[in-house]
């Protein structure tokens, strides 16, 4: 479809259940305030993954975001003035990096945004530095940013592995755990 979801004069609220959005444009597009709460949202997109003319907020749930590759877009876009909040959930998105919008630093939970070359097709994981894989997934377009959020992840030190042998059964390109792989880039979230 053109807009996966779209709410032309209200909010858009994801209390539970299971969504898979496949758009051409915006994935999820709210009016006003765009919610994620409970449930799984899955968004692959040509356009921005969440699209909201107010805040976002996630705060439960499992969000995963393919954003476009374009650089007229982004995974998460809230207009000057608004912000995006994580308080809780599973949060992956990922998508060009000329207009990408991070959390903001007042988010409850924490939260990684950082540029970094994904490829297509290519399983990645993310480690900790006890070497705890917190997310593996496979990228279902090529992107240049990353933002991951969920309540394993703290303050500390975390390497991304690319080229990983995944484990379990694949979820809107997230899998359960992962072996080997090659590092390609270390971050510090505080």
């Amino acid at each position: 479809s053109f807009e996966g979801l779209e709410s032309k004069n209200a909010s858009v609220r994801i209390l539970g259940g299971k969504v898979n959005v496949n758009a051409t444009n915006d994935g999820v597009n709210a009016a006003t305030l765009l919610s994620v709460e409970g449930g799984a949202l899955y968004v692959t997109t040509g356009g921005d993954g969440l699209d909201s003319g107010g805040n976002i907020h996630v705060k439960g749930g499992t969000t995963v975001i393919c954003g476009s590759p374009s650089n007229a877009f982004a995974p998460m876009d809230v207009p000057d003035g608004c912000e995006i909040l994580v308080d809780g959930g599973f949060l992956l998105a990922y998508g060009s990096l000329s207009a990408v919008q991070y959390p903001a630093q007042k988010s409850a939970q924490s939260f990684l945004g950082t540029s970094v070359s994904l490829k297509k097709d290519v399983p990645y994981a993310l480690r900790d530095q006890n070497g705890n894989t917190l997310v593996t997934f496979t990228p279902g377009e090529n992107a240049l940013t990353l933002c991951f959020s969920s309540e394993a992840l703290a303050a500390g030190e975390y390497t991304l592995f690319s080229g990983v042998t995944p484990e379990g059964t694949p979820t809107g390109g997230v899998y359960t755990s992962s072996t080997g792989g090659e590092e390609v880039a270390t971050f510090t979230v505080s």
